[in-house]
């Protein structure tokens, strides 16, 4: 899915100087990923079943760590067609169709002879399901980490 929306914890520099950068990490990487939980739950259950539900079944969050100091999260599918549901998508056929404003050279032009015969609707599920819960997500990481500030 191509659209991002993020969450800034400000107040960082406070909170590494009282916990180890062990510590810091474990818990921001489990208070994130215990908060991205309700998010997928949401997003599975807004996602449109079709014959076999794969769409919903392969909505995932994932946790990791990128350049070093930055911890992301993110909300994947493993299928390849959930942004065309997300976002909507026109329905071509015999062949692709350039995209719409965009100049191309007569050299290329024989690759799109495909025609546009309508557009299919977006179905948002995975921003509404962010979107639903961005309050309570953001309450669970300041939780989590008061909890492991005020540890022994």
């Amino acid at each position: 899915m191509a659209g991002q929306a993020s969450v800034t914890i400000t107040g960082i520099a406070a909170i590494r100087e009282q916990l180890a950068p062990e510590r810091l990490r474990a818990v921001l990487t489990a208070a994130i990923a215990e908060a991205l939980a309700p998010i997928v739950t949401s997003a599975r259950a807004l996602a449109p079943r079709g014959r076999t539900g794969t769409l919903a079944r392969s909505i995932r969050a994932v946790v990791g760590r990128r350049r070093g100091e930055t911890t992301t999260a993110t909300i994947l599918s493993g299928v390849s067609y959930a942004h065309l549901v997300e976002y909507g998508h026109r329905l071509v056929v015999g062949g692709r169709v350039a995209r719409a404003g965009r100049f191309v050279p007569l050299s290329f032009r024989s690759r799109f002879t495909g025609q546009v015969i309508g557009q299919v609707a977006p179905h948002p599920f995975a921003r509404p399901a962010f979107e639903a819960h961005a309050v309570e997500m953001a309450q669970t990481i300041e939780d989590r980490l008061v909890a492991a500030l005020n540890a022994p």
